[in-house]
């Protein structure tokens, strides 16, 4: 273990967040291995400790996800379902959406804080697990569903079922969206790469 590796919880010995991803590596598919980064970040990790520790390991199992996977960490998702549904969409090669931003109307005033969106396509990825099945978040996420069609936004809901077992269905409709109502899009990260 490198200098940093550890570190003291509740009075025990640990391994660093950091340290304990990498550990990950090998274990976790990719999507998950990116989840588990924005969940450290979520909980006070920085994103340069992971860029520098994947940097600095040499012969770890799994150093060539994690090299991967540290390209995509981001702190503002929310949720293990929502980084797995943003890094299939990336590691697809589509451009990467924003995550959990305020959108706005056509006068400027806020319309939503979609999980994931492009902007510019106007497109707007949800994830909905457990917790919008009550009937008063229903209700919500019913009104700010038609409040963005309201504004021309297409907007998908995945469920657990995308997000894990139909993951590889999400970069295709994504890539069918962005080639409908933003092809330009597509076109900057081809130049990119």
């Amino acid at each position: 273990m490198d200098d940093g590796d550890a570190c003291t919880h509740l009075g025990l010995p640990v391994t660093s967040p950091v340290r304990t991803w990498l550990d990950l590596a090998p274990l976790l598919d990719i999507y998950d291995l990116v989840a588990a980064g924005d969940s450290a970040l979520r909980g006070g990790a920085l994103q340069h400790e992971f860029a520098a520790r994947v940097r600095n390991a040499k012969r770890l199992r799994g150093v060539r996800r994690a090299r991967v996977a540290v390209e995509l960490l981001n702190a503002r998702s929310r949720s293990r379902p929502e980084s797995r549904i943003r890094s299939a969409i990336v590691l697809a090669g589509l451009p990467e959406p924003r995550v959990n931003e305020a959108v706005r109307d056509r006068f400027g005033g806020w319309l939503a804080e979609p999980d994931l969106h492009y902007r510019k396509a106007k497109i707007a990825l949800e994830y909905n697990g457990a917790e919008h099945a009550t009937e008063r978040r229903m209700r919500k996420d019913s009104t700010r569903l038609l409040d963005l069609q309201r504004e021309d936004w297409a907007v998908r809901t995945y469920t657990a079922a995308h997000a894990f077992a139909r993951l590889h269905e999400v970069p295709i409709e994504v890539a069918r969206l962005l080639r409908q109502r933003a092809p330009e899009l597509l076109a900057q990260v081809h130049l990119k790469r």
